[in-house]
């Protein structure tokens, strides 16, 4: 099977951003999502925009603008640390 044909194989069988890659219209969401795992974990705004960055340029096609990045980040910061998105009452715990 030559690449191409494997390419496009691999984008009918499963979503692009299964493979780590956001494309457009997922962007936003897939920065987001990655900035929430590092917030529970304890990541400072500093850090989470660093890294967001980073995943921007490698990641997103096409990239966002640096700004843009930044206001994901601060809105990821605002989150406190070490919580969930919903309150685990809802759920018998």
């Amino acid at each position: 099977m030559s690449v191409t044909a494997l390419r496009d194989f691999t984008d009918a069988v499963a979503p692009t951003a299964q493979f780590g890659i956001f494309t457009e219209g997922r962007r936003n969401d897939g920065l987001m999502r990655l900035a929430g795992q590092m917030r529970r974990k304890g990541a400072t705004q500093e850090e989470i925009e660093a890294e967001l960055l980073d995943a921007n340029a490698m990641r997103c096609k096409p990239s966002l603008e640096d700004a843009e990045v930044r206001k994901v980040a601060a809105s990821a910061a605002a989150i406190p640390k070490h919580t969930y998105p919903f309150p685990l009452a809802h759920l018998g715990h």
